[in-house]
């Protein structure tokens, strides 16, 4: 398929990322690695007046194949993939062509994934503290599984989107993680039920937890 101007498919094996924001996807022989298509890319750029800026090169094959073997052994588990974690246009477009869920963090990535095609009930807004602006954003476009982890989010989402559907992100232990997020977001244990109790009590629909 073609998506502005990016031709993806299947068969697509590598794509590049050269700043500012240049992206191609190309077709590799079985065998090539990703050390093999930099230094490729090194070689190709070392003339150029910016030679010495980052590039990117990623494997969409990979991708692929672990997303095919999450749906073989969890195949009752969606997946929503942070775009915050990689948000060039290739890994979303070929993670949106497989039928994946995205979680997003903004505006700018709740559009970036609708202009690939995926429908809005794919899309769950999990940041716990969003700006208004975001949230009347995500309703327009019907955007209305998001995350709250704190009483000011459940009042602000009543007066503002009172039909949203609600997910607590509960805190988690994560000392071994490389970017950890327990000390910043989420809820205790002993904080999700008050905040469950609160949201019903609003008559806020809590569907799950992250």
């Amino acid at each position: 398929m073609a998506m502005n101007g990016l031709k993806i498919s299947y068969e697509d094996n590598f794509f590049t990322y050269h700043q500012p924001f240049e992206q191609s996807v190309a077709v590799v022989p079985d065998g090539t690695t990703c050390i093999d298509v930099a230094r490729k890319v090194a070689v190709r750029c070392k003339h150029k007046q910016d030679w010495d800026e980052s590039f990117f090169v990623g494997d969409l094959g990979w991708i692929l194949d672990q997303y095919k073997k999450w749906k073989k052994e969890l195949p009752r588990v969606e997946v929503y993939y942070a775009v915050k974690a990689n948000s060039l246009q290739p890994m979303i477009s070929t993670l949106a062509t497989l039928g994946c869920g995205f979680d997003c963090a903004s505006k700018n990535e709740i559009a970036m994934v609708l202009n690939q095609g995926v429908s809005n009930d794919k899309i769950i807004y999990s940041h716990p503290c969003k700006f208004t602006s975001h949230i009347l954003f995500a309703k327009d476009e019907g955007v209305d599984t998001m995350t709250f982890d704190n009483e000011e989010e459940i009042y602000k989402l009543k007066e503002l989107y009172p039909e949203a559907r609600l997910v607590i992100r509960l805190r988690v232990k994560d000392n071994d993680a490389r970017s950890t997020f327990g000390d910043k977001f989420g809820a205790t244990v002993e904080e999700a039920k008050e905040l469950i109790t609160r949201a019903i009590k609003l008559k806020m629909r809590v569907v799950g937890v992250r």
